[in-house]
């Protein structure tokens, strides 16, 4: 079984050969904290959305989902026991 620093040795050899231009650096009058901040939903320079933000977009549909699912279940049983107090 290969371990994680196995697995992504050859992602770091390919960030080391990198030339310094190809990585994205922040402009001069960008706030760094706002530059580093994970929460950022679309990348300005090529307008695609970043992991993290689509990851968060999952998780709130998926919240939302069993939340619906959650009011509809017990409604279900609400339902289904004035159902039996009737017989």
């Amino acid at each position: 079984m290969e371990t994680r620093k196995e697995r992504y040795a050859k992602y770091r050899e390919q960030i080391r050969h990198m030339r310094d231009g190809e990585f994205p650096k922040a402009s001069a009058g960008e706030d760094v904290s706002s530059a580093s901040n994970p929460t950022v939903t679309v990348s300005e320079s090529s307008g695609a959305m970043m992991p993290y933000a689509l990851y968060l977009r999952h998780r709130r549909r998926m919240l939302a989902f069993k939340l619906l699912a959650f009011v509809l279940v017990t409604s279900g049983f609400v339902v289904w026991w004035f159902l039996m107090q009737g017989r």
